[in-house]
């Protein structure tokens, strides 16, 4: 009876035990945004404003309004002074993003991972490039996705893979 609970305790203490606990990485369910999505006044804000070749980390309401602020547009419509960015509850949310350029023609795939294991967040841009005959829109998404509140001391690390398709 007594080897019966022995090996009873080592068989849950192995299942409680998989690789796949909250120490490994484990897939985000975020919420894509594209560029004007973020606009309330499309006309008002410029992404060419900004340097987001790098990828940027959102988490407050001050840090947005630095944001929204450098991609204000000035032109004589006074209106613009006003205009601001969609709004983004940061108790709930973290607001990511980096700015890729691509085709009309290219595929485009976007993953969010959490590796808490190193303490990390890894946003994986996937762009494969068209190789065949094709009418090209250049297009310059900053590839805006909301994710779950993340812990301050998280680091966020964007990855831009290019590839022929």
């Amino acid at each position: 009876m007594k080897s019966i609970h022995i090996i009873l305790t080592i068989i849950l203490t192995i299942l409680s035990c998989s690789k796949d606990s909250d120490k490994g990485t484990m897939e985000l369910n975020p919420i894509y945004l594209e560029n004007k999505d973020l606009f309330k006044t499309v006309t008002c804000f410029s992404i060419t404003n900004i340097h987001a070749q790098s990828g940027f980390v959102i988490g407050n309401e001050s840090t947005y309004q630095k944001y929204a602020d450098s991609m204000r547009i000035h032109p004589l419509n006074s209106n613009c002074d006003t205009a601001t960015l969609k709004d983004i509850g940061f108790g709930k949310y973290t607001l990511i993003g980096i700015l890729t350029a691509h085709g009309s023609c290219d595929s485009l795939s976007k993953e969010i991972l959490m590796d808490n294991r190193n303490d990390k967040i890894i946003y994986t841009i996937d762009i494969g490039e068209s190789l065949g005959p094709c009418i090209e829109i250049l297009y310059i998404p900053l590839n805006l996705a909301l994710i779950s509140k993340i812990p301050e001391h998280y680091q966020v690390e964007f990855e831009v893979k290019r590839h022929p398709q």
